[in-house]
């Protein structure tokens, strides 16, 4: 650790024996708020070193060629199968296709 880091953990190991000693106190309480300090300044130094590996963006690195391989004619064929069965309309029973009718017109 740098000067400013031995300076912190010296803080630190004060602010514990203050803390086991004479209990929490204001006087702690402002060495604790300092050493936040220290510490905040301590982060903002080393984000600007780059050394902080949480600023790095790791995403959209490698490149999207765009192409695609051609759908073989069984794919294509079986694609073409499935959407003819989507629109068809199903055929009902008789019985059920008149309270379909009777149902609708009673909405109406």
């Amino acid at each position: 650790m740098t000067g400013m880091g031995q300076n912190a953990l010296q803080q630190m190991k004060d602010i514990e024996k203050q803390l086991i000693n004479k209990g929490f106190k204001n006087e702690t309480l402002n060495k604790m708020l300092n050493l936040k300090h220290e510490l905040l300044k301590l982060e903002n130094a080393i984000q600007q070193q780059g050394e902080d590996s949480k600023r790095k963006s790791k995403s959209n690195n490698h490149d999207y060629k765009g192409t695609s391989k051609e759908l073989s004619k069984e794919f294509k064929e079986y694609l073409n199968s499935i959407e003819i069965l989507n629109r068809q309309s199903l055929p009902l029973q008789p019985n059920y296709n008149q309270k379909v009718q009777q149902y609708f017109k009673t909405n109406d």
